[in-house]
């Protein structure tokens, strides 16, 4: 029996299991892991059922707050139109009276979409490699594998 053995088996079982036969703690090992745990509570021991317990999220559980989500939502709507009571005006009228807002900002937006192409050669050339440098972090953050239980 040898560490590196026996760290072969416990990183690929089925492919390793000749191993069992000549290392008597990897036997155990295995022996062990058929068997489904216990917890002492007091005297006796309680098998535990592993498919009884709740998913993690990272294990696919489904549950989503959309109950949660409608009812602030409503929440807001209902205080946004308790305001525009108070205030003496109609939702409607609040909206449309910031039209002229959103006016300047598609204004700032064309603007700025006319004045890229006559930026100074060392501003295109900076941004395109901020956009590389960015998108290459980003593909290497998730090219890692994930924390989970192994971590």
């Amino acid at each position: 029996m040898t560490d590196e053995h026996c760290q072969r088996y416990l990183e690929d079982p089925e492919a390793n299991a000749a191993h069992l036969a000549e290392c008597e703690a990897c036997r155990a090992l295995a022996a062990t892991l058929d068997n489904p745990p216990a917890v002492e509570t007091g005297s006796t021991p309680v098998t535990v059922d592993l498919n009884a317990l709740p998913l993690a999220p990272w294990e696919g559980a489904s549950y989503r707050p959309w109950a949660l989500i409608v009812s602030l939502a409503g929440g807001v709507f209902l205080l946004t139109v308790a305001v525009c009571v108070a205030a003496g005006t109609s939702i409607t009228k609040a909206v449309t009276s910031s039209t002229g807002t959103f006016d300047m900002l598609r204004d700032i937006i064309r603007m700025t979409g006319n004045a890229a192409p006559h930026a100074p050669v060392g501003w295109r050339i900076a941004a395109i490699l901020l956009f590389f440098g960015i998108n290459g972090v980003l593909v290497l953050l998730l090219r890692r594998p994930p924390r989970g239980i192994d971590a």
